[in-house]
């Protein structure tokens, strides 16, 4: 205790004091906006008010009770149903993405071989241009030279 009269607990010592599990302590302690911090020891602790509440004589329930709900057969029939109709609709669409998948190998093939097919018409445009401009080059200087020698 402090000179306040406000205690500085582990969850579990302020679980022990007020008679509730350590979570329902961490719990309080967010909602009611409890000072928290962690010890030298490593272990979070609270500042528990002085009215936080009295202390508590019985044990305390650290592990919650699993509850066990009864299970309607007709909803986990029709559960198994929808799971079934999703597999099958999951198989479908793996079946169209392969479908896909081959037509966008046969559409890039397909493009490959047009574009080696255009590079390959390019070049020879562009030789057969050079050719010409070539043969122009030579009939114009071959012009040149017949008026240069007065022919």
């Amino acid at each position: 205790m402090d000179d306040e009269g406000d205690a500085w607990l582990t969850y579990a010592e302020a679980g022990q004091r007020l008679g509730v599990s350590p979570e329902a302590v961490r719990a309080k302690a967010i909602r009611r906006g409890w000072r928290r911090q962690h010890g030298n020891d490593g272990k979070a602790r609270v500042r528990l008010p002085f009215d936080a509440g009295e202390p508590v004589d019985r044990a305390v329930n650290t592990q919650s009770t699993p509850v066990r709900k009864s299970v309607d057969p007709a909803l986990v029939h029709a559960l198994e149903g929808h799971v079934a109709s999703l597999k099958a609709e999951i198989e479908h669409r793996a079946a169209e993405i392969d479908a896909l998948k081959a037509q966008l190998a046969g559409a890039e093939a397909k493009s490959e071989r047009r574009g080696r097919q255009d590079r390959a018409g390019n070049r020879r445009r562009r030789g057969a241009q050079r050719d010409a401009e070539g043969r122009h080059r030579e009939d114009r200087n071959a012009a040149r030279g017949r008026t240069a020698t007065g022919r």
